[in-house]
């Protein structure tokens, strides 16, 4: 197994620590337009595997070190202007480094699975299988695994009930138009009957991560955790269902865009996308939630 990153901000670096803690790889290609930053990377990780006794063989390189990449993690991505924390604000910057990096992952890495964490994450994913080519199921990004972690130890909080027992998903696009199905909020079995609580606990989790945010200036241990989970879904094949963002499959009556469906990752990347009942009002909101995507899909298109 081979993986590389790209990208090594804050969230890259922290994602590749995630990977060497959890030996997820026999090879770890480090990338940044700083090589000496991905080397030293490198070396630092290489380090704490040493202490472990880990094999794993770890470089900072270039775009030509990571070929032949089972998984090819992005990160990489355009600073924001001094003040802004809007993710849409990426786009145009984002949408031009993609347009050069990714062709360029996809011919010396043609048969890899592509995880998109870069903002707006939902946009790029779509605009990364449109400047790849790549099948759907290889093109996924982080979505709204996290949010719906947080959710979940949320109703945890709340109920008195094991996390590992609940099911809660928020699905639509990773930023303000996300969706948490509370109609369907699930205990081992036994449907929540206060569906209007569970609305109040979803937005207070999702507007967790913007506290971060605003208070650091960024997140990344936790991203980066839930990024590795997807890795070793892939990696060990075990066909865990999470929410993660993918090709509309016109669920919903959506299609034409990524975003956060319940999706079964293994091996071979997506291997389903199962589709929960939704109330008229969720599936409205979902149905806004990818219009929103496209709206900015279509900056990202033309930066």
């Amino acid at each position: 197994m081979k993986i590389s990153i790209f990208g090594m901000g804050r969230v890259g670096s922290s994602i590749a620590a995630a990977l060497v803690s959890e030996q997820l790889c026999k090879t770890l290609v480090l990338v940044d337009l700083n090589r000496d930053l991905a080397r030293a990377e490198a070396m630092d990780l290489h380090h704490a595997a040493c202490v472990g006794g880990s094999p794993m063989r770890i470089l900072g390189g270039d775009v030509t070190d990571s070929a032949d990449s089972d998984i090819v993690i992005v990160t990489a991505s355009v600073s924001l202007p001094p003040g802004v924390t809007d993710r849409n604000h990426y786009a145009t910057g984002n949408g031009a480094l993609m347009r050069k990096l990714l062709p360029e992952i996809a011919r010396r890495s043609p048969s890899s699975i592509l995880l998109m964490l870069s903002n707006p994450m939902d946009v790029l994913t779509s605009y990364a299988l449109e400047v790849t080519g790549f099948p759907w199921e290889r093109v996924i990004g982080s979505g709204t695994l996290l949010d719906t972690a947080r959710w979940r130890a949320a109703i945890s909080d709340y109920t008195g009930v094991h996390s590992n027992d609940i099911r809660a998903y928020i699905l639509g696009e990773h930023g303000p138009h996300m969706v948490p199905l509370v109609s369907s909020v699930n205990l081992a079995g036994e449907l929540a009957d206060d569906v209007g609580y569970q609305r109040e606990l979803a937005r207070r989790s999702m507007e967790e991560g913007v506290e971060v945010f605003r208070i650091r200036g960024y997140t990344n241990h936790a991203i980066a955790r839930a990024a590795a989970m997807i890795v070793g879904a892939i990696v060990h094949d075990s066909r865990q269902t999470m929410p993660v963002s993918v090709w509309s499959d016109g669920y919903a009556g959506i299609d034409g865009v990524c975003l956060s469906l319940p999706c079964v990752i293994g091996r071979s990347g997506v291997q389903r996308i199962l589709h929960p009942a939704l109330s008229d009002d969720e599936r409205e909101q979902l149905r806004s939630s990818a219009e929103s995507i496209r709206a900015t899909l279509a900056l990202c298109r033309g930066g």
